[in-house]
């Protein structure tokens, strides 16, 4: 446990102090370690529950009477009586040299403190060490002590040290060591909410968020991933100061735990609650404060918990009968102006546990008050509130709101599994008094859970027809393909919508759903007519009176927009409609920080996305975000990691798996496996096409072209360059006419449209695809020693370690000597590091490195002579630590 050393300034008797769990017992076991390792002795002593412990090696305890530090009565009324105890004591720990550690004093009687208070003067003149631990809030038998304690620091006799609870970075590093992994900042935060820095509490609530799977780890890098609270540890470390107490106050404990924000009126609600009288409950509550458990203070002189995590593993442990019966007591008060808590969701968090047992018509009415201010900010915390809602709701109408926001907010924690049984029964038994664009809505966030859950035969079902949703031909008719256009089939899609605009289109009808998944596939399939129209005239968008939809559409076009690339259009657009990047789909962010080249933060939403701590189930941004995190891994040497991350979710069966195609080509490529790359991207292209899906593609054009240049086929690149041009006249965007222009520039070398090719990727300004187009320009001598000089600053503000080796493999080809050697060698030997850590051989590490396996020995030899490897293993243990490579 992390805890501070003990000053080591003299001989003088020390008193530690400090809260439960803050680690005082730890830093004597360091202390008595320390002084044996340099050939002192110790005598400990040790007060429990069920009295004192003398611990001390066989040569202390043979020279040390037994009685030596037993209790004396009546010490504590008479100082001469204590002092003639203490002086023996003095005397046999100067004559052996002894060190005395008295551990948790609290738990001693008022007899032995005053003769060890007696014995502090005799100690301090003889020149003995002594240390003393005692837990505060001090127990009301020890409040007399107070001022001798203070008497002896005044004279000089007693030092006195409080340990005090690790700050936020403390526990970060923290974390950090026990997680092997970089802690996120809302994980950190959490525990230091919950914790207050006290490191027993610390350890334990990290132990239990990553046992409950709460802590998800991504690329070493440590998270809070989405899920329940841990399941209550009744016997856990934190409470058991609770459990010393007995039983009779266990009920006591997790009533308060739950009454405490209510400040001032905890002891007559503790009462009401259990049924005893006010002066019990304020005895009670004394015997928590001593216990060091609660505390008393504050500008309401209320009651608070020192450790938050504390109240709330007792209030995890409160029964269900136990905890309704409690929360009514506080939801009563509070409607009586009995009782005031701070937090304003307090009251509403009580309402859905009471119940029933309240006025159900103003419960109800409060519980949809409340959720509908905090559902967008809060959807893990209203899912209680609206789920109660819908249990106290009469009216039918009612209930169906409250179970249809239920259902969102499973969907938006991602509890996918509930949203889907929910919104089954919804549409079932409540379909007909649930508002059309409600009945809309529940069907698509319906298949959005089953997308996300993985369900692609339930997709199947309802795409086929064999399986009809609760709704009318129109709402079917959507729902039909919605659910073809997730399983990727875009084409078959559009054609459904084709065949069933009648329906959907119709007078009365809702066609938001309908006309958002037209004008998508239609982009898809190179028909950008509909999306530039839309795009240019607001006035043509989907008439919707729900600001929600208003926005989700207005987020749909920045997805699209993001597709193709188009990052001034993206900015344009979100400052005409108000748009901040928080406001955008987690993807949608992560693809924006790439292509602006914010990669830090592009790779930490990424890192977000893949946890699940913040997706909202099927996501038309995620395959893009795949495609950029992967590109971005490739860059900076993480082959292996890109692989594993792209295999994964090629295997997933996106609708935009053809994304992925690229990055997991240029992976084989690394490795010279180029028949493994062509095979892959010219089967990628086929399905894509074949789906009805060719935006994304000329990404995947791209890599086939450049392959065949390798393989001196120009003319497989010039017919590439064919299909290209296709591409750009049907889509006819920035990107795919870069693309054309630089197939272009492989195959005919001509000067003029090479300068075209950099113009236009300087234009676009998206910081990774310039540095690519100039290195892929690069390996054909086609651009010069300032080209490459942009090239090779622009990897490093990406930290793209293993295109920056390549592009000084070019620099050196062209004569251009790489100042700095001393950092070029740094950043190979990080690099090198890297490689060898992933498991690859020399032979592959030459290849990826496009160097000669000569040169790999050397590297590798100069490296271990110089970090001190003895073998690989040891440098591949050591890239395991988060600090080693960044």
């Amino acid at each position: 446990m992390p805890v501070p050393d003990l000053p080591d300034d003299g001989t003088r008797p020390a008193l530690v102090h400090g809260p439960p769990g803050i680690g005082r017992t730890t830093l004597l076991d360091r202390l008595g370690a320390g002084i044996g390792d340099r050939g002192g002795e110790v005598l400990r002593l040790r007060y429990t529950p069920d009295g004192p412990v003398i611990d001390g090696g066989t040569a202390v305890l043979d020279r040390v009477p037994p009685t030596l530090l037993h209790p004396v009565d009546g010490a504590r009324h008479s100082p001469a009586l204590a002092a003639r105890v203490a002086a023996p004591i003095a005397m046999v720990l100067d004559r052996h040299r002894l060190t005395l550690l008295v551990d948790d004093l609290h738990r001693s009687d008022p007899d032995s403190v005053a003769v060890l208070a007696a014995l502090v003067p005799s100690l301090a003149e003889a020149g003995v060490r002594a240390v003393f631990t005692v837990q505060t809030p001090v127990p009301g038998f020890l409040r007399p002590f107070v001022p001798v304690v203070r008497a002896l620091r005044r004279d000089g006799v007693l030092d006195s040290h409080r340990l005090r609870p690790l700050d936020r970075a403390q526990i970060a590093r923290l974390l950090a060591e026990q997680l092997r992994s970089r802690p996120a900042p809302e994980l950190v935060d959490l525990v230091l909410a919950r914790t207050r820095g006290v490191p027993e509490a610390v350890l334990d609530l990290l132990g239990s968020l990553s046992a409950g799977g709460r802590v998800v780890i991504s690329d070493r890098h440590a998270y809070l991933g989405p899920g329940q609270e841990p399941t209550p540890r009744p016997d856990g470390p934190l409470l058991r100061p609770v459990r010393r107490l007995g039983p009779a106050m266990w009920p006591v404990a997790t009533a308060v735990a739950l009454l405490a924000p209510l400040g001032p009126a905890l002891p007559r609600l503790l009462a009401a609650s259990l049924d005893i009288g006010v002066e019990q409950a304020r005895d009670h509550l004394g015997e928590l404060v001593d216990a060091g458990v609660l505390h008393r203070g504050g500008a309401d002189g209320g009651w608070r918990f020192p450790v938050p995590q504390v109240a709330v593993e007792l209030a995890a442990c409160l029964g269900p009968y136990e905890r309704r019966w409690v929360a009514v007591t506080a939801v009563v008060a509070m409607w009586t102006g009995a009782a005031h808590a701070e937090d304003p969701d307090y009251l509403t968090d009580r309402i859905a546990e009471a119940g029933a047992l309240l006025d159900t018509g103003r419960a109800r009415t409060e519980l949809v008050q409340r959720a509908t201010i905090r559902a967008a900010d809060d959807p893990g915390r209203t899912k209680a509130w609206w789920l109660a809602a819908a249990e106290l709701s009469s009216d039918r109408a009612d209930e169906a709101m409250a179970r249809w926001m239920y259902a969102t907010s499973c969907y938006r924690t991602g509890d996918y599994a509930t949203a889907v049984t929910t919104i089954e029964s919804v549409l079932e038994d409540l379909g007909d008094v649930l508002p059309e664009e409600w009945v809309i809505d529940a069907g698509a966030t319906l298949l959005g859970s089953m997308r996300s859950l993985g369900d692609i035969e339930g997709l199947r079902a309802v795409a086929h027809g064999r399986r009809e949703l609760p709704g009318d031909v129109a709402a079917r008719s959507s729902w039909r393909a919605l659910a073809l256009f997730m399983l990727g089939r875009w084409r078959d899609a559009l054609e459904l919508l084709d065949e069933t605009r009648w329906a959907w289109r119709g007078p009365g009808a809702n066609s938001y759903l309908g006309d958002t998944i037209s004008m998508m596939a239609e982009l898809g399939a190179g028909r950008p007519a509909t999306f530039e129209t839309l795009l240019a005239d607001r006035e043509l968008w989907p008439k919707d009176n729900s600001a929600r939809r208003q926005l989700a559409f207005v987020q749909g076009l920045v997805t699209l927009l993001l597709q193709l690339s188009e990052v001034d259009r993206v900015r344009r657009l979100m400052a005409s409609e108000g748009l901040t990047p928080e406001m955008l789909s987690l993807s949608d962010r992560a693809s924006l920080a790439f292509l602006e080249g914010r990669t830090t933060e592009a790779k930490d939403l990424a890192r977000r996305y893949r946890v699940g701590g913040l997706v909202v189930g099927h996501d038309a941004g995620l395959e893009l975000t795949q495609q950029h995190h992967a590109f971005l891994l490739l860059a900076r040497g993480d082959i292996t990691r890109a692989r594993e991350f792209l295999d994964e979710a090629i295997a997933a069966k996106s609708s935009l798996r053809h994304l992925l195609a690229a990055p997991r080509a240029l992976a084989d490529v690394a490795v010279g496996d180029l028949d493994e790359a062509m095979d892959r991207l010219q089967s990628s292209v086929a399905d894509a096409e074949e789906r009805g899906v060719l935006i994304g593609t000329e990404a995947t054009h791209l890599q086939v072209a450049r392959i065949a240049m390798a393989r001196g086929d120009a003319d497989g690149a010039r017919r590439v360059g064919g299909a290209l041009e296709r591409l750009h006249g049907m889509l006819g965007t920035s990107r795919t006419e870069l693309y054309l222009l630089l197939v272009r520039s492989f195959v005919d070398r001509d000067g003029a449209t090479v300068e075209s090719c950099l113009r236009l990727a300087r234009e676009r300004g998206i910081p990774l695809e310039l540095a690519t187009v100039i290195g892929m320009l690069g390996e054909l001598d086609l651009v010069g020693p300032d080209d490459l000089w942009e090239c090779y600053d622009l990897f490093g503000e990406l930290g793209a370690l293993l295109c920056r080796s390549w592009v000084r493999g070019l620099m050196t080809r062209a004569g251009v000597t790489v100042p700095g050697r001393a950092s070029v060698v740094a950043e190979n030997e990080r690099l090198l590091g890297l490689l060898v850590g992933q498991g690859f051989g020399n032979r592959t590490i030459a290849t990826i490195l496009q160097v000669s396996e000569k040169s790999v020995e050397g590297r590798l030899g100069r490296m271990f002579a110089r970090a001190g490897y003895r073998s690989r293993t040891e440098l591949m243990t050591a890239m395991q630590d988060p600090g080693f490579s960044g």
